[in-house]
């Protein structure tokens, strides 16, 4: 926990990582709890509900098309 004290101190993103259940939002809740801006909203984000599309694209994702290389589709 002194970790996330010091991390608290600056200015910075935090991903947090882990398993469904290990107490991922507990943590970012004693994270903001340290913050300089504590008094400020702490909004949770649940990136499963993403989609994949706003973090980049496949070849082919958006016109269907597909390289072939030695009988695999790529």
């Amino acid at each position: 926990m002194e970790k996330v004290k010091k991390v608290a101190a600056f200015t910075t993103s935090v991903l947090i990582t882990g398993d469904s259940g290990t107490g991922k939002e507990v943590l970012a809740n004693y994270i903001h709890q340290y913050i300089p801006q504590k008094d400020a909203p702490f909004i949770k984000v649940n990136c499963a509900a993403i989609p994949a599309e706003l973090f980049g694209y496949a070849e082919g994702a958006f016109t269907g098309t597909q390289k072939k290389r030695e009988g695999w589709s790529f």
